[in-house]
């Protein structure tokens, strides 16, 4: 999954949220069935990792198996001022710091709306908040990375 596809007009919905305390970009994505983070970010801010009981095999969007034996375990995810607990697969990726899927979706009980770019989130009863992305309110401090290769 590229920054490109995430451009696709209603495709998928992408922004800036935080895990613990750093900004991160982020990928709602209800096609993957688990979350991920970035080994970039893991190693930039030091965040906890654990080696899985299992590990986990994912096929990336050019058809690569992808072997993964770490996570960061209950992760500190805040969304909008809202702080929530998320299971990351670590996994190496360019474009994206973290990518949430839907083992954190249907845990959050969130509706994706593609077409508006929105995911509205029913935690309880009584919370409920929905996070918008905008490309004019995409902070100037977000720079992708890009990668050279041989």
């Amino acid at each position: 999954m590229t920054e490109e596809d995430a451009h696709v007009p209603n495709a998928m919905v992408l922004g800036t949220l935080s895990v613990y305390s750093a900004y991160a970009c982020a990928l709602f994505d209800f096609g993957a069935t688990h979350s991920f983070i970035s080994s970039t970010l893991i190693r930039k801010h030091v965040f906890p990792v654990i080696a899985v009981e299992y590990d986990l095999c994912v096929t990336a969007p050019l058809g690569v198996d992808v072997i993964l034996d770490r996570a960061c375990e209950n992760c500190l995810v805040i969304i909008i001022g809202h702080e929530l607990l998320a299971h990351l697969h670590v996994i190496k990726m360019s474009d994206y710091d973290v990518i949430l899927g839907m083992n954190f979706l249907s845990a959050c009980h969130a509706v994706v709306d593609c077409h508006a770019k929105r995911v509205v989130f029913k935690i309880r009863v009584q919370v409920e908040f929905t996070f918008h992305w905008s490309e004019s309110e995409s902070p100037p401090y977000l720079i992708f990375p890009l990668q050279a290769q041989k």
